[in-house]
């Protein structure tokens, strides 16, 4: 049994599991593309075409509007399907089940509480690059659905990154940081809370690392410099680095090699902990403990 085709329009625009000549005859069509997408990104899975008509023929007549739609249907039911866009009466249309989207599949992992089916779902912004010039009405539309699916996006990864964070596992809020710092480039409180995350797991290089690439980035994007909440955080980092510093040269001097020696033999990704970090790192653990159970106790 073939694979349902999957259109993905966060993070890229593309179709999986449909032949190249079908792919390119949906994706190099605009209006198509966009029909899609505004289905995929509809709440209850249907759209009216009296809806559709301003967003994408907004210079035409009702009748030639119409005719127009009916046109991009078909178009698209030719390529993937005649279950790929269905009916529901005679003024609705939704993406029916011969047609997959990434968009669809963020939502209901959303609507689940499944983080991880969501993040994995997710990958990015939501049509990048795509523009209807001649469609106001859709270039308004796009830009509210951006801006809904990315606050959707950065609740799940801060979800994410706590979680991880609280289970001390290092690969995972590298992880999450780094899709943090990807999609929300300019988030000043996203970028504080990846540091300290990353600092809490002993990851100080990958904190300081996280610092610099926001401070490049919206020195260059905007133009601004880092708050002082912001430089006082990375501040204290490299503090606490350069005592980890220590603590290695001093357990080197102590069993007799070199510093190079060190480097040589710890993982190249630099995240091996001292025993100074896994310390702080436990003493960070057991304060947001107490902080849990004084939530938790009566008053």
């Amino acid at each position: 049994m073939a694979a349902t085709p999957l259109l993905r329009i966060t993070g890229t625009i593309e179709l999986d599991d449909a032949p190249g000549d079908v792919a390119r005859s949906v994706l190099t069509r605009p209006k198509q593309v966009a029909l899609l997408a505004i289905l995929a990104c509809a709440a209850d899975r249907f759209v009216r075409r009296d809806m559709l008509l301003p967003l994408l023929w907004a210079e035409l007549d009702q009748e030639r509007g119409r005719a127009a739609l009916r046109k991009a249907v078909f178009a698209i039911r030719k390529a993937l399907g005649a279950e790929s866009i269905v009916n529901r009466g005679a003024e609705e249309v939704g993406l029916g089940p011969a047609l997959d989207c990434d968009i669809v599949r963020f939502r209901a992992a959303l609507a689940a509480g499944d983080v991880d089916g969501a993040l994995e779902a997710w990958g990015g912004e939501l049509l990048p690059g795509f523009h209807l010039a001649d469609e106001p009405e859709f270039e308004r539309w796009l830009d509210q659905e951006r801006d809904r699916t990315r606050a959707a996006a950065r609740a799940i990864l801060v979800a994410a990154l706590r979680h991880a964070r609280e289970d001390d596992s290092a690969e995972e809020v590298s992880h999450c940081a780094d899709l943090c710092l990807q999609l929300h480039p300019h988030d000043e409180a996203l970028v504080r809370e990846c540091m300290e995350a990353l600092r809490d797991v002993g990851d100080l290089t990958g904190a300081l690392r996280a610092y610099e690439w926001f401070r490049v980035r919206i020195e260059r994007d905007l133009e601004v410099s880092a708050s002082a909440a912001t430089e006082d955080l990375a501040q204290s980092i490299r503090g606490l680095a350069a005592r980890c510093d220590e603590s290695t040269a001093s357990a080197a001097a102590i069993v007799g090699i070199s510093g190079n020696a060190v480097a040589a033999i710890e993982p190249a990704s630099a995240r091996a902990r001292c025993r100074r970090c896994d310390v702080l790192a436990n003493q960070q653990r057991a304060r947001r403990s107490v902080l849990t159970l004084n939530r938790r106790r009566p008053a």
